[in-house]
């Protein structure tokens, strides 16, 4: 099953978050050095499968290709705005509102609302938080007077959570469940439970450095002080993030979260590499493991409500299926065995009926490139070494 990524998307710098556009081919990537970028695939991917078809038809008629013929000139997404917005680098960021704006939060502790085309703020908080914004997301609720909420839920490394009303510009409520860093925010299934956020948190270690060589020159080292976390949160926005319950503590770093089976699991990524499997409405502890992953599974990524990607630190991206448990196989890998540590569903060039059919997957490494992978061919256990404008 493992294949190479059909397209790659160059940033100006490393990449340390991204997300697709809800309704078009664009992806919004925030950078190391504070800046977020955002590019169109559309056409570069259009031009990949053509050429990938071309080969294709050239080589079930036999024709050989001409030693003297040149090389193609691989296809590149174009970057459509660029945007200077903090001065630290970038922790996460989020498109909503149909996609014509877009939060962040970055390590400089700040939040900022942004117009996708003008590159304006229509709303910015300095020190929004203690400690360095970990991740943000948004949602829209409708509270209990019936009044249509639009959200901002927003984590830091210092385990706080808090909900901003993004009409108002004000922090709705403050929330200290967590005791150490919170590593993703995820919201429930559309369907089933739209108004509940999941959080989690991981481990603020004792004795152990933890290096990661976050470009060819730079290295980050961080050593923790005692502490432990560990846990799964789910708050009700409907309710100003009433607390719905919370997980004992997991005994490893909750890195990644996912929801499957139409809201009935919620899937946790972990450091020691198990999937953490907990039933909805059960929060007090998981229902099941699923081992597998020989290092941490720093992202996770439904396909659909059975199945799900899995990215490692191993630089593996894996198919998993859910409930029954079983591993699938593997997707790609990351060149140099960069990890993944992100993960997105983005679409791809269809339309109506075929839209639900045609994704890319877009994987997050410790480089300048967000690779995408192109779905249509999930299911297909032919591998074609050819196709590919940029893949590694």
């Amino acid at each position: 099953m493992a294949a190479r990524p059909v397209l790659r998307v160059a940033a100006s710098e490393q990449i340390s978050t991204f997300d697709f556009h809800p309704s078009q081919g664009r992806v919004l990537l925030g950078l190391l050095d504070g800046s977020v970028e955002l590019y169109g695939y559309e056409a570069a991917l259009r031009e990949v499968r053509a050429k990938k078809a071309e080969a294709a038809a050239a080589r079930r008629s036999q024709k050989p290709k001409p030693k003297d013929a040149p090389e193609p000139e691989k296809p590149q997404a174009l970057r459509a705005h660029r945007y200077e917005l903090h001065d630290a680098p970038l922790r996460s960021a989020c498109l909503h509102d149909g996609g014509y704006r877009f939060v962040t939060g970055a390590a400089d502790k700040a939040l900022k609302d942004v117009d996708v085309e003008t590159g304006e703020a229509a709303w910015a908080m300095a020190n929004a938080h203690a400690n360095a914004i970990s991740r943000v997301a948004t949602a829209i609720v409708k509270d209990q007077s019936g009044e249509m909420k639009n959200l901002l839920v927003s984590g830091d490394d210092g385990g706080v959570v808090k909900l901003w009303d993004l009409r108002s510009q004000n922090c709705v409520r403050e929330l200290g469940h967590h005791d150490d860093f919170v590593s993703d925010l995820c919201l429930g299934d559309a369907g089933a439970n739209p108004n509940t956020m999941l959080s989690t948190s991981g481990t603020l270690w004792p004795t152990r450095t933890r290096t990661r060589t976050r470009t060819r020159t730079r290295t980050r080292t961080r050593t923790r002080t005692p502490h432990r976390d560990n846990t799964l949160c789910a708050i009700d926005l409907r309710k100003k993030g009433k607390l719905l319950g919370r997980s004992e503590d997991q005994e490893t770093e909750l890195l990644s979260l996912v929801v499957a089976k139409h809201g009935r699991k919620v899937v946790a990524g972990t450091g020691e590499g198990a999937l953490h499997l907990f039933t909805w409405g059960r929060w007090g502890d998981c229902s099941d493991r699923f081992t597998g992953h020989p290092e941490s599974v720093d992202a996770l990524c439904a396909f659909d409500e059975d199945t799900i990607f899995t990215g490692g630190a191993d630089g593996l991206i894996r198919v998993v299926h859910v409930h029954p448990n079983k591993l699938l196989g593997v997707l790609g890998r990351h060149p140099k065995d960069f990890p993944v540590e992100g993960l997105g569903l983005g679409l791809g060039l269809g339309s109506g009926s075929e839209l639900a059919e045609d994704h890319v997957l877009g994987s997050l490494g410790h480089d300048e490139h967000l690779r995408l992978w192109d779905l249509r061919e999930f299911h297909d256990d032919d591998d074609d070494d050819d196709g590919g404008g940029g893949g590694g």
